[in-house]
């Protein structure tokens, strides 16, 4: 009921992040509506695809990076997304939900805060340019756990 009959490994990762993602869609529109999510998902697309145009753009012109060098950058948030996802499984228990993932949504923000400071003051370095990322990986890495966990955790909160 609902399920999928899917065998071997990569099956069931594809059935799971169909459920993640229907899953957060329903959490979405319970949040903000129909209507709401009409009128902000233009939004959330032109970011994402500006994020996946703009960022080899920049660093190809800006700081003369390679394509593996961009890779390797860009990977950063991939590599501390486990590291924050290992954070908050170690010390996430002794916390509320609600206080890991505002610890890493702080975590996410002083990193972009971080990279704006320093290209405010004219640090054009791909290295403290990218190391924004660092902060954002691990940033989600800290809010993913708390965020999918607690809306389905029973009992008293």
């Amino acid at each position: 009921m609902g399920a999928f009959l899917v065998r071997r490994v990569k099956n069931v990762r594809g059935e799971f992040s169909l459920t993640a993602f229907a899953h957060n869609l329903c959490r979405t529109i319970t949040l903000i509506g129909i209507p709401g999510l009409r009128a902000r998902w233009p939004l959330f697309l032109s970011a994402f695809c500006i994020v996946l145009t703009g960022v080899p753009l920049v660093a190809q012109t800006a700081f003369v990076v390679t394509t593996a060098m961009l890779d390797a950058y860009i990977g950063t948030i991939k590599v501390d997304f486990v590291r924050g996802g290992f954070i908050a499984g170690r010390f996430g228990r002794r916390f509320e939900p609600t206080t890991v993932v505002i610890s890493g949504r702080m975590v996410a923000c002083a990193g972009l805060i971080g990279g704006l400071a320093l290209l405010a003051f004219g640090v054009t370095s791909p290295y403290f340019s990218f190391a924004s990322t660092i902060f954002v990986g691990l940033g989600n890495g800290i809010t993913m756990p708390g965020s999918t966990t607690s809306p389905c955790r029973f009992g008293p909160f």
